[in-house]
């Protein structure tokens, strides 16, 4: 875990300073752009292997808790859809929410495809793998792939902005489909 350290105006940038609890290595974020009601999304990799991830609002740094911050990804998840789902998690974190929300879709229409659902739209797709006897996706799983395949929709095609809330959303459903869909 990361902690923050101290801050520092240096010639015009806006440092922020974190400290590695668990190794002690200090790293800078630099702030100097950000408006009062801005938020930056970032990543801060540690030499000794920690990965974080954090929001800087202003001269606040909120750290995301946990390595998964949406869950952990099962390890039977072929690696197509888990490494749409990775960068739909980047995408998230460094503020590209349209693009996140499509790459979370993306995601399970890799999985889909994976399963041998990859005939018609993915609406299609998502029914024939509910309707199927052997339980790919429950009825939870459904009603989640449905509201994510139409979250990465309206990114695509109509939404100006997505809410941080909603792509949060569709990413940990996404996570919940997958383990759901690759469960064994």
């Amino acid at each position: 875990m990361l902690k923050r350290a101290s801050a520092a105006n240096r010639g015009g940038t806006q440092l922020e300073f974190i400290k590695c609890s668990k190794c002690g290595s200090i790293k800078g974020v630099d702030s100097h752009n950000l408006s009062k009601d801005e938020i930056f999304r970032g990543t801060i990799y540690c030499r000794c292997g920690e990965t974080i991830f954090f929001e800087l609002e202003g001269s606040i740094i909120t750290f995301v808790t946990g390595k998964h911050p949406f869950g952990g990804i099962n390890r039977n998840v072929p690696e197509d859809a888990s490494d749409r789902l990775a960068e739909a998690k980047l995408c998230y974190f460094s503020g590209a929410l349209r693009a996140s929300a499509v790459m979370a879709r993306s995601s399970i229409e890799r999985g889909l495809s994976a399963k041998g659902y990859d005939k018609g739209k993915l609406e299609q797709r998502i029914e024939a793998a509910h309707n199927d006897d052997k339980n790919i996706i429950g009825d939870v799983e459904l009603a989640l792939a449905h509201g994510t395949r139409l979250i990465g929709n309206d990114a695509i095609h109509e939404a100006q902005t997505i809410a941080p809330v909603e792509v949060e959303g569709a990413l940990g459903a996404t996570v919940q489909i997958l383990n759901k869909m690759f469960s064994s």
